[in-house]
């Protein structure tokens, strides 16, 4: 089946999986991987491998919409050579975390969120807004139900990113009264505010419930992220295949000026050609 295209600003476009393998063969650095603190080796991943973009290798097919576990990589190089087996559109981890995940390995209900936190080797999870673009209403493209009927669910317009860079500077304010340990990243097409605050790792349900109610009614937040009904969050440092842009952590007196169409952190190195 044809999927739509979804409407990008000029110079972002869907990634070929030419330029998947290039940026995952040449670009993608462990020393980066090892910075984000979220990162362990026992980090279970996830690959999307052509869901939005139906772009994926033929071989594929059957799970191209799939959400594919990588659980058994050893090391760098292991994660490596599984991200140039599949070359996937967008990778991402697990924000729970598990005390033994060799008896994971064996459970057959394996990574189901619910099943997981009724699970005593289910430690805890990483609390972690999203604010992405699609829950910005904008002046051209409307509400969220409007481009949803237009099939544009996950485009990226500049009008509404402008308008949540603004809402993240005020939502990081406000977090940052509260919590110690913030990290910022662009995502792709928004930003993810991560709290790695070890205590709150081990919120409740209804504590997360209730953080995520607080915050939508203020911020254009995917409340199912916060609450924790969706675990897995971008990889940062990996690529984002629906925009060719990297998913890169910012300094938060960067959120209010950050451009993803000129950055050139965020930019992969097979697009030099095209901008010159």
């Amino acid at each position: 089946m044809q999927k739509h295209k979804y409407k990008m600003p000029r110079g972002m476009r869907y990634s070929k999986l030419v330029d998947r393998a290039e940026f995952y063969c040449r670009e993608f650095s462990e020393a980066a991987l090892k910075n984000w603190e979220a990162f362990k080796p026992n980090t279970v991943i996830a690959f999307l491998l052509g869901k939005y973009t139906n772009v994926y290798l033929k071989k594929f097919t059957n799970i191209k919409d799939d959400v594919v576990v990588i659980d058994d990589y050893c090391n760098f190089t292991g994660l490596q050579e599984y991200l140039l087996k599949y070359l996937p559109e967008g990778v991402y981890y697990d924000t729970h975390h598990y005390d033994n995940l060799e008896i994971c390995h064996g459970c057959p209900e394996r990574y189901e969120t619910q099943k997981c936190l009724d699970c005593k080797h289910y430690i805890g999870q990483e609390l972690v807004f999203d604010l992405d673009p699609e829950n910005v209403y904008c002046p051209v493209h409307g509400d969220l139900d409007h481009k949803l009927s237009m099939h544009q669910g996950r485009m990226l317009c500049m009008i509404e990113f402008n308008i949540l860079r603004r809402k993240a500077v005020l939502m990081y304010n406000e977090l940052r009264q509260a919590y110690s340990k913030l990290r910022v990243v662009y995502s792709g097409r928004g930003f993810h505010i991560h709290v790695l605050d070890e205590d709150t790792l081990y919120l409740s349900r209804k504590e997360r419930q209730d953080l995520a109610h607080d915050f939508a009614n203020r911020y254009p937040i995917d409340e199912w992220v916060t609450e924790g009904n969706i675990k897995l969050i971008r990889l940062p440092h990996t690529l984002h295949g629906m925009i060719s842009r990297i998913c890169i952590p910012i300094e938060s007196n960067e959120i209010g000026t950050f451009n993803p169409v000129s950055s050139n952190a965020a930019m992969p190195r097979y697009l030099e050609f095209e901008r010159s």
